[in-house]
């Protein structure tokens, strides 16, 4: 027999002073002390094959025989118990037993420790005592728990250098590809990448990262599971390293910075956004700086700066020291007779005693004639001292005679002309100029004026003196192919479709002229008018006119009715009415009245507080829409019943007066009735 610490190129470290082997003169008790909670290795008499056994904490052999061809590898992350029962002979055969104590592997560390998006590079770092080497495989899962189905779940082998990822059942594996190559694997819950990805080795650590992209469906706080095995089969177990959040929609990194460091501050801090978020951005300097501007995804001098996460976005505040500080204003003379350097047209600001060397270039057919302004000098390039504001001016005059020719286009918007020179382009005397028109849409060429000759949309102009060149365009006549919808209540939207339509002009519906809501060349947009009735809708631009008679079109009726319909009030009581207007969209309505009391500008009438006889009035409530649409309600004005409070009838004769006093007996005489 041969018991032998197992080796792969790199020695084991052992866990206890000495491997403990169960011996003929080593207590059976002695051993259960060293060896705590051991499994069980399947007994039996062994002739062939091979019969290892792995567990990360302890191994127990009894009633185990080994001999013939068999071999056995016994590997355990604490110790091996081999009781007498345990026996391994050499016989006629290579019978080979191996047994080593090994620490298990551990995971390391996860980076980024935890954070929130859709796309991230993760990186996983495990260990093995016995050195990277002995280092099988590793294996990443995010889920809520320890579950393989609907998770992502990821898996590398180190022999074969491949990445895998689970199905969806968490049962079979997809992949299989190099890392830091161009393949993927994806499931319902996760893509991973082999570009971003990679695997470096040193000593006794592996760190593996893989590009990772969620799917928005799996969004939700996970954990982040981690677990390494060894090639004696011992691992770290499953171990929750962190968490990670996975939005339910795209999400994109925002990093901030200030520079210099201490000049001031940004706000927000680096962090995650939604895609299509706005962002406000501000820079706040400390005491003896001041802002200098946005650099990075927006170059901006703006403060606060709003940004939209489109995508990932660096935004560094970037402050100066604050110094006096000047203007230089530079410029030329003739316009285009050369350029300045540097080119300040609007001003440049300097710190107070700044060397700014001013520099002229001139253009084709000029020459440098000198510097003029708050230094006049013929040296080029010319050194200024900025200690207050200053101007310089470089003076031009061209070297040949030089003509100057405008291009313009009529009508206004009807097309473009090249070159473009509204202001004037100036060319050397004798130069041949190709002038192009190109009509805008809805409008055709119809001519230039101006030119020495032409090819249909092409002129041609000689330099020979200033010239001045018109590109003329005609809008045809328009035409409607189509309206939509047919018909409509006042105030509704129609879209009248066809060509010619220019860039603006009427649309009238039955001859009542209709309000614009938008107009292109091929597509106008009008609200049916107040006052429109059922007829031809026709288009009027450019002096022309076209009308759509293939239908007409229908204006629904605008009517008003009132609820209720009638209502019997009494002195100072109130009724609240209620307008409903159909045929139009706009349910605006006034309120009128005729007869006693008010009503307001909601439909509240309220009685007069006193009501000597009946009478019978009317509420009308008006469409705002069509002022000629209204609805009516009948109001009953009843006054108070009469009351008797006392009766003065003294005995005597017929035809004797008395007296009867109360309430609410009139301005009119009624009539009296005398029972019993």
């Amino acid at each position: 027999m041969r018991v032998a610490s197992k080796s792969r190129g790199v020695a084991k470290t052992l866990v206890r002073p000495a491997l403990w082997f169960c011996a003929c003169n080593l207590l059976a008790a002695a051993l259960a002390a060293q060896c705590s909670n051991p499994t069980q290795v399947p007994n039996g008499t062994y002739t062939s094959g091979d019969h290892s056994a792995t567990d990360n904490n302890a191994l127990s052999a009894a009633n185990f025989v080994l001999s013939g061809s068999a071999t056995a590898t016994f590997v355990a992350g604490n110790c091996i118990d081999l009781q007498p029962g345990f026996h391994a002979t050499a016989g006629t055969a290579g019978t080979t037993f191996h047994a080593c104590v090994e620490t298990a592997p551990a995971d390391v560390s996860v980076s980024p420790p935890s954070g929130s998006g859709l796309s991230q590079a993760f990186t996983w770092t495990v260990s093995s005592p016995s050195g990277y080497g002995n280092l099988s495989d590793v294996f990443a899962l995010f889920n809520t728990s320890v579950f393989f189905g609907n998770a992502c779940y990821i898996h590398y082998n180190r022999t074969s250098n491949l990445l895998y990822l689970a199905d969806n059942t968490g049962a079979y594996w997809i992949g299989g590809f190099v890392p830091g190559g161009s393949s993927s694997a994806g499931n319902a819950s996760c893509t991973i990448y082999g570009t971003g990805s990679s695997v470096s080795a040193s000593g006794n650590q592996l760190t593996l990262t893989v590009s990772v992209t969620f799917q928005p469906s799996f969004s939700g706080v996970k954990n982040e599971y981690l677990i390494a095995y060894d090639n004696e089969g011992l691992n770290s177990t499953w171990q929750q390293m962190e968490t990670w959040t996975v939005p339910a929609s795209q999400q994109y990194y925002l990093t901030t910075a200030v520079s210099p460091s201490g000049g001031g501050t940004i706000s927000p801090a680096s962090g995650w956004y939604n895609s299509g978020s706005p962002v406000t951005i501000t820079a706040t300097p400390t005491s003896g700086y001041h802002f200098n501007g946005f650099t990075g995804s927006v170059n901006s001098g703006s403060n606060p700066l709003t940004v939209t996460m489109n995508g990932a976005m660096t935004e560094t505040a970037n402050f100066t020291q604050t110094v006096s500080q000047y203007q230089l204003t530079t410029g030329v003379s003739p316009s285009g007779g050369g350029t300045m350097s540097p080119s300040c047209p609007g001003g440049c600001m300097y710190n107070s005693g700044s060397q700014v060397a001013i520099a002229a270039t001139a253009a084709s057919g000029y020459q440098f004639n000198g510097f003029t302004g708050s230094v006049n000098s013929g040296s080029n390039p010319l050194t200024v001292t900025v200690n207050g504001a200053v101007a310089e001016t470089a003076n031009f005059t061209p070297t040949v005679t030089q003509y100057q020719l405008t291009t313009g286009v009529s009508p206004s918007g009807g097309g473009t002309v090249g070159p473009s020179c509204p202001g004037g382009c100036m060319y050397n005397s004798g130069s041949q100029v190709t002038i192009t028109a190109t009509p805008a849409s809805g409008y055709q060429f119809g001519g230039f004026t101006g030119v020495d000759s032409s090819n249909g949309s092409v002129g041609y102009v000689t330099m020979n003196a200033n010239r001045s060149v018109t590109a003329n365009f005609t809008a045809p006549g328009p035409t409607i192919t189509g309206i939509s919808p047919t018909s409509g209540a006042i105030g509704s939207n129609v879209t009248i479709t066809g060509t010619g339509f220019g860039a603006s002009g009427t649309v009238s519906f039955n001859g009542t002229q209709a309000p614009i809501v938008s107009w292109s060349a091929t597509s106008i947009a009008a609200q049916v008018p107040v006052n429109a009735t059922t007829g031809t809708i026709t288009v009027s631009t450019g002096g022309y006119q076209a009308g759509y008679y293939q239908q007409q079109f229908q204006v629904t009726a605008v009517g008003v009715t009132v609820s209720p319909a009638s209502a019997t009030l009494g002195q100072g009581q109130t009724q609240q009415f209620i307008a409903t207007v159909t045929g139009t969209s706009n349910q605006q309505v006034s309120w009128s009245l005729s007869g006693a009391g008010s009503v307001s500008s909601t439909g509240l009438y309220t009685a007069p507080a006193t009501i000597s006889n009946g009478q019978i009035l009317t509420v009308t409530a008006t469409s705002a829409a069509l002022p000629t649409a209204s609805g009516i309600a009948l109001i009953s004005l009843t006054p108070p019943a009469p009351s008797i409070s006392s009766l003065s009838l003294p005995q005597g004769p017929p035809q004797m007066g008395f007296v009867i006093s109360g309430a609410n007996f009139g301005s009119a005489q009624g009539g009296v009735t005398l029972t019993g």
